[in-house]
């Protein structure tokens, strides 16, 4: 079964960035360093990861989540990381429907910022 994540970094500017991968250390770590294929991340680095789901899903649903996460206005994207949970009401309002999206754990948001950011 495919695994993916959608995540949610604040950057240095105070913006945030949505983004999707199948590998969330190696991803995040490409960011923090400025390496991989991501510009915007070049120019203004991470604070934190701020907010990730695991998509138990194909690649295609796991792009449509991003897509539509990327789309939303900052309020919402404050609302989806105070709140993660609220990412599913909101794709079924978007009638996305069918992806299995697990909410990530404050626990393991704080082990990937750690281990990352140590490094």
């Amino acid at each position: 079964m495919d695994c993916y994540w959608v995540y949610i970094l604040q950057v240095k500017n105070g913006n945030y960035y949505t983004g999707c991968t199948n590998d969330m250390h190696r991803r995040y770590t490409e960011h923090v360093r400025g390496t991989g294929r991501c510009r915007y991340t070049r120019s203004f680095p991470p604070v934190r990861l701020a907010q990730c789901w695991k998509v138990h899903d194909s690649r295609g649903i796991a792009l449509r989540i991003e897509q539509f996460v990327k789309r939303k206005p900052r309020r919402t994207k404050i609302d989806l990381i105070q709140n993660p949970a609220l990412l599913t009401d909101l794709l079924k309002l978007a009638r996305i429907t069918g992806a299995r999206v697990e909410t990530c754990d404050r626990a393991v948001l704080d082990d990937i910022n750690n281990t990352v950011l140590k490094k």
